[in-house]
């Protein structure tokens, strides 16, 4: 029998961060558990390393019209703009905007809009070229299996469809190195970041100290967006777990924008020898930027002073020889950079005071913010940063760039490989230490509108000793609303009941049960991929009805979060706020119009019943780890002075061990249910696996 003449590929995956100067990759060894960096070959000298590193591709597109429209290096004599502008449709971006300006100009152009999209393929085929040749290697032939792509937060699936069909149509159609395209995965900057960055436990713990849990507000200042996120951050057998505890945020603005403003001031105020006002070519325009982005590397924090930029003339220039020159007054470099970083600056100012309200919440946890980005090199973003920290009694905020080490704008791609690679069966992700529970938000005497902060733990599977999960037996008024959560992290000890929604992310929506006596309960499914829910409502007698009938909750690893949400089968246009399941057991999304309705229906259940609505001393806020767009936060930015201690809890009538200070609350004329007990006749405080 001849020898096979199979060839054996070695897997990997990648891992692409299309930035706003260029594009970075990062490719994955899974089997040997190694990233490396996948250098660009095919750049020449000319790379301009004021704007992007050696080793990514280009990401500009030459718009001129004269030559191609995509060269991978640095043209002086070529009007370029951002790809990035292109692929994101200007998402996000005002038309008044200076990153716009040479894209408003051309409004309605047919050819610069055919000359666009072009440029975007022939990125693409530049850094695919060079993978094809890796992957048809005779020595070490390479199979890509999976794909991470970053996107910016404030992105939506628009943006995501049209990066895969760029991809798709640039990329080789070859089946001798097996690419698959179909195993795409999206992701946010940030979260990328975040991979990377909680990857290396010495590095972790060198910013967090001894700590074993902490709040990490991550802040990467791009050049033309700001990405962020607050994560819940322990320490797990000496590597690093992380969640999000917020959405993921993003705004426009940075030095990009800023550069930007300088380039239309240039063009329009632009004198040649003699001190004439003179047309500037692309070439003046780029060599008067890249004057610009040196002196910016020496300006001090707060500091903004008349900044002169000259130029020789290019050679073979018809208005003769001589400089071009133009200058920049201190307040219109101030004003060019406030326009550019006051949006990004001031969500990050909101979201340091959520931080700190975080860790005044729960005193026992740390919170550090951590910095990344080309824009927060800036001497003035990083003064900003740092006083934000201090009046938010933080301390100060660690900016990577001065400790990762060399290839610092790589990380995103090296995290957005790390990612992707993730795999996890939901096994493992319980045995981990995961636990799902009940939480309610209380129809009465609750203006406000507020989660309970503890949920009732319905499974928890630490030790794979049992498969089944307890009952949970409470009585709802009819105008209460409940929610299955999660806490990936659960570590209380084994005779717990509780877990803390500050530490859990929602994954269903139960949506407001009617009046009465109800049982829930949880349990792993037959496959060991699915979970089994039941719920009915308790009758005078212990009936139960309707009977219990399991409805199957398939599961699916989200690789960006590394948990578990619940795998939605139906054609629904969108999840917007999340999943919900409805009474009849089919699943709906919890839009906007059904989040509404929902409070009409409390506001109509408390009438009919005359419970009071009047305005409640006690108030708390439930701070639950998201994972989606479609979660809405609850948190505001009060000082922790003005917050209430929390402690929301059902059944009434119980004190629980305190969380800071706390509040035990009754329904009015409503005693302690008196079947607080699993379906197996243990008390409610038994352990749980």
């Amino acid at each position: 029998m001849p020898p096979s003449t199979k060839v054996c590929r070695t897997p990997i995956v990648l891992g692409i961060d299309w930035g706003s100067t260029a594009v970075r990759l990062f490719k994955n060894l899974v089997k040997e558990q190694r990233l490396e960096l996948v250098d660009n070959r095919a750049a020449l000298s000319k790379c301009d390393e004021t704007r992007y590193q050696r080793g990514s591709w280009s990401g500009y597109i030459n718009i001129s019209g004269n030559g191609p429209v995509y060269t991978g290096d640095d043209v002086p004599s070529a009007l370029q703009i951002p790809a990035k502008l292109i692929l994101g449709r200007g998402k996000g971006i005002d038309s008044a905007n200076p990153l716009l300006s040479e894209v408003e100009r051309r409004k309605g152009d047919v050819f610069f809009e055919r000359r666009c999209q072009e440029g975007l393929q022939e990125i693409v085929k530049a850094f695919a070229s060079q993978l094809q040749k890796e992957c048809e290697s005779k020595y070490n032939p390479l199979e890509i299996v999976d794909i991470g792509l970053t996107i910016p937060a404030h992105w939506t699936l628009e943006e995501e469809g049209l990066y895969t069909s760029i991809l798709k149509k640039a990329f080789p159609r070859s089946s001798r190195w097996n690419c698959r395209l179909k195993n795409i995965y999206f992701m946010t900057e940030i979260e990328a970041f975040a991979h990377f960055f909680f990857d290396d436990p010495d590095r972790v713990e060198q910013y967090l100290g001894d700590r074993v849990n902490n709040f990490v507000l991550l802040l990467d200042f791009g050049g033309h967006s700001m990405n962020g996120c607050i994560f819940y951050v322990r320490r797990a057998n000496d590597r690093f777990a992380f969640i999000r505890a917020r959405e993921p945020f993003g705004i426009v603005g940075g030095t990009a924008q800023w550069e930007a403003a300088i380039g239309e001031f240039c063009t329009n105020n632009t004198l040649s020898t003699g001190g004439f006002r003179t047309k500037v070519t692309p070439e003046v325009r780029n060599s008067l930027l890249r004057k610009f982005r040196e002196e910016l590397r020496m300006l001090e924090c707060d500091s903004f002073r008349e900044i002169e930029l000259r130029t020789k003339s290019p050679k073979g220039y018809d208005a003769g020889s001589g400089d071009f020159w133009t200058t920049i007054s201190a307040n219109q470099s101030a004003k060019f950079f406030h326009d550019a970083t006051n949006g990004p600056l001031g969500l990050a100012e909101s979201q340091i005071k959520i931080l700190s309200s975080l860790e005044g919440r729960c005193p026992e946890l740390g919170a550090r913010v951590i910095v990344s980005g080309g824009t927060a090199k800036n001497e003035t973003v990083r003064g900003r940063l740092n006083d934000f920290c201090h009046h938010a009694h933080l301390p100060p905020p660690v900016f990577v760039h001065e400790n990762i080490g060399s290839y610092e704008s790589f990380n995103i791609a090296r995290g957005a490989a790390l990612a992707t690679a993730g795999q996890m069966t939901l096994l493992e992700f319980m045995g981990n230490g995961a636990a799902f529970g009940i939480q309610m938000l209380q129809g009465q005497g609750n203006p406000r509108r507020l989660w309970d902060d503890k949920a009732f733990v319905v499974f928890a599977d630490k030790d794979r000793s049992r498969r089944r999960g307890r009952s949970y037996v409470v009585k709802v008024s009819g105008a209460d609303r409940l929610k299955i959560i999660c806490d990936p992290f659960w570590s209380s000890n084994p005779r717990a009941t509780q877990l803390d929604s500050n530490k859990a992310y929602d994954v269903l929506d139960l949506l407001i049960p009617d009046a009465g006596d109800w049982k829930f309960s949880l349990s792993m499914g037959p496959d060991d991929r699915s979970l089994l829910f039941e719920q009915s409502m308790i009758l005078d007698g212990g009936r139960e009805t309707p009977p219990p009938r399991p409805i199957i909750l398939q599961m699916e690893f989200q690789r960006s979060s590394r948990c578990f949400l619940v795998k939605i089968d139906e054609e629904i246009d969108s999840l917007d706020r999340g999943p919900a399941l409805k009474e009849d057991g089919t699943f709906t999304a919890l839009t906007t119009e059904l989040e509404q309705s929902l409070e009409r229906k409390v506001q109509q259940r408390l009438t009919a019943r005359q419970y009071p609505v009047d305005s409640d001393t006690y108030s708390a806020q439930s701070f639950g780890l998201s994972l989606k767009k479609v979660r809405r936060s609850d948190e505001g930015t009060e000082s922790r002075s003005q917050k209430r201690p929390s402690g929301r809890w059902k059944p009434q009538g119980k004190r629980l061990p305190p969380f800071r200070r706390q509040y035990a609350r009754n329904r009015p004329g409503e005693s302690q249910p008196d079947h607080w007990q699993t379906t197996d006749r243990v008390a409610s405080s038994s352990a749980v696996a």
